[in-house]
């Protein structure tokens, strides 16, 4: 009896973990480094191919008026803050220490973290390691302990410790990788992916799927390296597919700053130079794509001004998480827009 008894109290607990579990809807929030809205299909491009960006704009929200501080690390801080730098910007690849992110508080709420890509974070002046800024495992580029190639055999770190990388590895697959591992290891259990990607910022290389492996024009492998992240970020939605997890999974998808200067892209005609290091429209404007199967009625435009303190209120909005309370925090949720 006492035998039975045991059982059933560990089958109550194993059945009511998984229901709360089901509850809590998994979030994937992706940011490229150095590309702008001009360089996307959904946005009117015929130069770049980014099919799998495409639908997911079809089949979700696509915002028209996203803006970014146009440098790297000033958005990130904005970005994992919730707050603009005017409040809490320290120095470059500085976060500032005691400023809690959004991981903190997914992780806070029962969600297992992670982050891959690029770092950008913690220098001799200051910053934040990942596990203070609430992820429980990483595999980054740009932090200390790595070193400085960030493409073909990059120097990456997981989890504190340097990876020995056999010949020809390329970094943009080993940190997705590590993130669709991660994805397949924690299925069972609510998650917040972080996946701050490694592209498409200079040096321009060549991709595994270069038609010319040798190729130095930097404007034909900065094409490339687009098609590669919607080659990636295809990987990612198909893991979640093949674990039956699309409809429990947030996708949002936007970009730091807008193009490197060094290159002009086309589109609806006009030759855009790029802009990232200046605040006019090309500097700042980026793409931001919104995507929840059953959750959000595809095939709409949204033409409302986003910047990157709403990403914070947002996530924990679409998740239904207790509204978090930020200390000067200055965005808003627009999930709404997005119901």
């Amino acid at each position: 009896m006492k035998l039975f008894f045991c059982f059933a109290t560990l089958l109550v607990f194993f059945v009511t973990h998984q229901l709360k579990a089901a509850e809590k809807p998994n979030v994937i929030l992706i940011l490229c480094d150095d590309v702008g809205f001009e360089c996307f299909g959904s946005y009117g491009s015929r130069e770049y191919a980014t099919p799998r960006l495409d639908a997911l704009a079809a089949n979700g929200v696509r915002f028209e008026n996203c803006h970014s501080t146009p440098l790297c690390t000033p958005s990130r801080v904005n970005l994992m803050s919730g707050k603009s730098n005017v409040f809490n910007y320290f120095d470059f690849g500085v976060y500032p220490e005691g400023q809690p992110t959004f991981a903190n508080y997914f992780q806070e709420h029962g969600y297992h973290t992670a982050v891959a890509g690029k770092w950008q974070l913690l220098t001799g002046k200051g910053g934040i390691t990942p596990k203070q800024a609430g992820f429980d495992t990483h595999c980054l580029w740009n932090i200390p302990g790595g070193g400085r190639k960030r493409y073909w055999e990059p120097s990456l770190v997981q989890d504190g410790k340097l990876l020995d990388l056999p010949e020809k590895s390329y970094g943009p697959d080993i940190t997705t990788d590590f993130l669709i591992d991660f994805i397949k290891k924690r299925q069972a259990d609510p998650f917040l992916v972080y996946f701050p990607m490694i592209l498409p910022h200079n040096p321009f290389d060549v991709t595994p799927d270069s038609d010319d492996p040798q190729s130095t024009d930097s404007k034909k492998n900065f094409i490339d390296m687009v098609q590669y992240i919607d080659k990636n970020v295809g990987r990612l939605e198909d893991t979640l597919t093949s674990l039956g997890l699309r409809e429990q999974t947030l996708i949002l998808f936007t970009s730091d700053n807008g193009t490197n200067a060094q290159l002009t892209s086309e589109l609806d005609g006009q030759a855009i130079q790029g802009g990232k290091g200046y605040t006019h429209d090309y500097g700042t404007h980026v793409p931001l794509i919104v995507n929840w199967p059953g959750q959000i009625q595809g095939g709409r435009v949204i033409h409302d001004l986003i910047c990157f303190s709403d990403v914070f209120p947002t996530i924990v909005d679409a998740v239904k998480l207790p509204a978090k309370q930020i200390n000067d925090g200055d965005g808003w949720s627009f999930w709404p827009q997005c119901e």
